[in-house]
């Protein structure tokens, strides 16, 4: 993939690195509470979760400037006012999200509201086991993954093609032998969803590892390199690279390493990196399709040198500080170079929520392979415009079957029946595109 991110002198002379910044933005929830989740469905459209009694959900479609309020009361009514938490948040549109509950002793349900969090429809009771995973794709396609229960050593993976109206428990051979549990630290680019699992080795301690599918979570499989450690994070740029941290806060473990991988997870090399002087971090992002990551310090303890937040722009080598002694928390990218964070002000007990635009620098070209899918919805040819020479393309429908494949830029769909498909386009630089496809 070409170098799409470059420094110019003058920056580098100016002895400022880095000159973009965050934005703080209007805080969605009032003071004294905490901004836990956010669901990133565009640059601009994206629904946040406050986890505080009582439990709160706020949209926005102009990239957090404005905010509308949803509420649980459905949800409230069921389990009472404090007996339940959000485990997993994730949204397609302004009015469609689903909730992953934890309720009672370690039971876990899938929740869906349709007008923008003001009702909620109970969809799914996952057995006990625990579970940190709900993921939908897109309106249709959704996954929610529970730990394997007493000897079956197999995840529990539950799978819906109709918005969570019905769902599937897919066999156990459709996933890797596992005696670990699925961490709630996933990625989902270009077609491709990461989950990464923790799991015992007797003589070796607690090492993690990345499953991942390729089909829109149909079947599943372990990427070859495991790490030692408790906590390890991801972030992909595309399919072929990425970057894991390795960290753990337990005494006796080493400090915080960086791994990448440049073929799809198959290798992984450590990055002997510098600039970011910590022993763990709280988050790390690509921004897609680019070398640019972010990561975000510490977000607890009273040490200002670990709060903050750093950027690289040579895939994790060397990194440079934004904003030493403001608290972050997660971290969110879009493709189009917008990026979120959570964070806190110590001094107003207010969650903050901050946003950097890195298509306005100079300095950053953004990957924007994909010029257009038309018509669409279609009854017949769909063209695809694009800047890029086409390597493959592959078109499947919502139970992951493959319908067509190709390598032009015309698609004659007509023989196919009505409905919704899921259409992934790899170019021969290397990216890759995924896009929702009607069929009317």
């Amino acid at each position: 993939m070409r170098k799409i991110f470059t420094f110019f002198i003058t920056v580098l002379l100016s002895g400022n690195a880095f000159s973009q910044s965050w934005v703080s933005m209007p805080q969605p929830f009032a003071p004294n509470r905490s901004l836990d989740v956010l669901s990133l469905n565009s640059a601009d459209n994206f629904w946040a979760y406050s986890s505080n009694t009582p439990k709160q959900f706020a949209i926005t479609t102009d990239g957090g400037s404005n905010w509308t309020m949803g509420n649980t009361n459905d949800i409230t009514a069921t389990y009472g006012q404090y007996n339940w938490n959000v485990s997993a948040l994730t949204s397609v549109n302004e009015t469609t999200a689903w909730v992953l509950t934890l309720h009672g002793s370690n039971l876990y349900d899938v929740w869906k509201t349709s007008d923008g969090g003001n009702t909620w429809l109970h969809q799914l009771n996952l057995a006990p086991g625990g579970a940190s995973i709900l993921y939908f794709f897109n309106s249709d396609t959704g996954i929610a993954i529970g730990n394997p229960v007493g000897f079956n050593y197999r995840y529990r993976i539950y799978r819906t093609v109709d918005g969570g109206a019905t769902w599937s428990l897919l066999p156990d051979s459709s996933s890797p032998h596992t005696t670990g549990l699925a961490r709630p630290w996933i990625s989902f680019v270009d077609g491709v969803f990461y989950f990464i699992e923790e799991y015992f080795l007797a003589g070796a301690g607690f090492r993690q590892r990345i499953i991942k599918s390729t089909d829109l979570g149909i079947t599943w499989s372990a990427l070859p390199a495991s790490f030692p450690g408790r906590q390890c994070l991801m972030a992909w740029s595309d399919t072929n690279k990425a970057v894991l941290v390795d960290q753990t806060q337990l005494s006796g473990y080493p400090t915080m390493q960086m791994h990448r991988t440049t073929d799809g997870g198959q290798t992984w090399s450590a990055i002997p990196f510098s600039g970011l002087p910590l022993s763990w971090i709280t988050d790390i992002s690509y921004v897609p399709g680019t070398d640019i990551l972010l990561a975000t310090g510490q977000y607890y303890g009273n040490d200002p040198n670990a709060h903050g937040s750093w950027i690289s722009t040579d895939n994790g080598n060397t990194w440079n500080a934004i904003d030493p002694n403001v608290r972050h928390s997660f971290l969110r990218c879009y493709s189009v170079g917008i990026c979120y964070s959570g964070g806190f002000n110590v001094a107003t007990n207010t969650a903050m929520l901050f946003k950097m635009n890195l298509a306005g620098l100079n300095t950053l070209e953004v990957n924007s392979t994909l010029v257009g899918i038309h018509p669409n919805p279609t009854s017949g040819e769909l063209n695809i415009v694009s800047k890029n020479n086409i390597k493959s393309t592959a078109l499947v429908d919502l139970t992951g079957k493959l319908v067509i494949k190709g390598i032009s830029k015309k698609m004659d769909i007509s023989f196919l029946p009505k409905g919704v498909y899921v259409l992934t386009i790899q170019f021969e630089d290397g990216s890759a595109v995924t896009e929702k496809v009607i069929k009317k």
